[in-house]
């Protein structure tokens, strides 16, 4: 079962403009769209930072401009990233709330919420429910516009869940098309996501050397994109792999970074968190 912290889920799928970095909003604000696509850059960069209320509030702000410009795509996009916002917090319900009206608003954004639906129910433990959503996503990315994003979101997605049913070489094998679907797209951000589901994959079979060079890899190009919940989770990872390989001294390291990023973002929760795993190893 996939426990509910914010260190389980992967990637939930708020907006990430394409071919920009994690943390660069859109430049061109001129007209109606790249008016919401700016501020759900900005919320997308905040979310980065683990400054979830503030990229909840600017997502609310882009629906309603959305709403406002008559721009349906827009809306649901920004639904999705109020969806994800609100995954990260720990609010699931209303999590669930955003990411069912962005499966109403329609359009591109469908394979989105539903991928976000199935982020909600695997950590609510139903990763059964999880792969019925992974896979509606899929389905609908295949009947429409090519989408590497979401289908990166699918595939680390469902790794996640298939670990918490101990379909482990199936896990691997969706974790490993993440990461060629992450390096595709030229993006190193991308491609970590891609290489942290992999890793994630590799620690539940044990293979922990494997693990820790994914992570390796993937915890500098977090720290680089300023995506510091990823790094933070890159961080846990080690240390619990260190942890068992009876390495305490690395492994506190790696829990001290992590602490350190969290504590430097203000995220209480994942502070407390870290903290306690700290203080019990």
């Amino acid at each position: 079962m996939i426990t509910t912290t914010l260190l389980d889920e992967i990637l939930p799928g708020g907006y990430v403009p394409a071919a920009r970095p994690f943390t660069s909003p859109a430049a061109d604000a001129s007209d109606a769209a790249g008016a919401v696509e700016h501020v759900l850059a900005s919320a997308g960069a905040a979310r980065g930072r683990m400054a979830w209320p503030r990229a909840d509030t600017l997502s609310r702000e882009g629906a309603e401009l959305a709403r406002r410009l008559r721009l349906p795509g827009m809306l649901g996009a920004a639904l999705n990233e109020s969806a994800a916002a609100r995954i990260h917090a720990g609010m699931l319900d209303d999590a669930e709330a955003a990411a069912r009206q962005a499966l109403e608003a329609g359009g591109a954004e469908r394979p989105r919420a539903e991928v976000n639906l199935g982020v909600i129910a695997a950590l609510l433990g139903d990763a059964d429910e999880a792969l019925v959503r992974f896979a509606e996503a899929e389905a609908e990315l295949h009947a429409g516009e090519p989408d590497e994003w979401t289908l990166l979101l699918v595939q680390a997605n469902r790794a996640v869940a298939l670990v918490a049913r101990n379909e482990l070489a199936a896990a691997q094998g969706s974790a490993e098309a993440a990461l060629k679907t992450g390096r595709r797209s030229r993006d190193d951000h991308r491609a970590a996501l891609g290489g942290l589901a992999l890793a994630l994959a590799h620690h539940a079979r044990g293979v922990r050397n494997e693990a820790r060079h994914r992570l390796a890899d993937a915890v500098r190009a977090f720290t680089r994109a300023s995506d510091q919940l990823r790094a933070v989770q890159c961080h846990l990872m080690l240390g619990e792999i260190a942890y068992e390989a009876e390495d305490p001294i690395r492994a506190g390291s790696h829990y001290r970074d992590g602490l350190a990023i969290a504590r430097e973002a203000g995220a209480a929760g994942l502070v407390e968190l870290l903290s306690l795993r700290f203080e019990h190893r």
